[in-house]
């Protein structure tokens, strides 16, 4: 047995809503304009919508390294800090992800021998997460150009 999209939602949805739903339903999806009689042509008009040719826009996605405002920068070690040295209390890294920017994490532990990450890192978006932190990346924090995607600092409470 077939039956209509309409009486079907009628059979589903509470009486007080049906009219409203319907309603919405026949505004939304009413194409009655765009039906021609036999043997009628189309015509353009000026409210017609012209197709988008245009490229897509290629979004750059480095930005300026910018420090927040409770922390301060850490200039670029000569290797990447242990936890042997003790100190990671209070260390954060803060870097920048392809599409949300700059972001803050909690440095956890440090692993040298790991093949897939050395960092366990508490980032402030994405929870707990092992990451692969070189010193090749380490943000130019002293300049105002563009740094690239995957560009990170040590930074600390101020």
């Amino acid at each position: 047995m077939k039956i209509s999209f309409q009486d079907y939602l009628k059979s589903v949805l509470p009486v007080d809503e049906q009219e409203d739903v319907l309603l919405c339903l026949e505004n939304e999806f009413d194409s009655s304009d765009d039906e021609l009689s036999a043997g009628e042509e189309a015509v353009a008009s000026d409210d017609d919508d012209e197709l988008d040719t245009t490229e897509p826009e290629q979004v750059d996605h480095r930005a300026v390294f910018e420090c927040p405002s409770a922390f301060k920068a850490l200039e670029k070690p000569a290797s990447l800090l242990s936890s042997a040295e003790g100190i990671f209390k209070g260390l954060f890294i803060l870097m920048l992800w392809e599409g949300d920017g700059w972001e803050l994490g909690k440095v956890l532990k440090y692993a040298p021998r790991r093949v897939r990450h050395n960092y366990d890192i508490l980032w402030s978006v994405v929870g707990i997460r092992g990451s692969k932190i070189s010193l090749d990346q380490y943000a130019d924090i002293d300049t105002l150009e563009l740094q690239p995607v995957g560009s990170w600092a040590y930074v600390r409470k101020a």
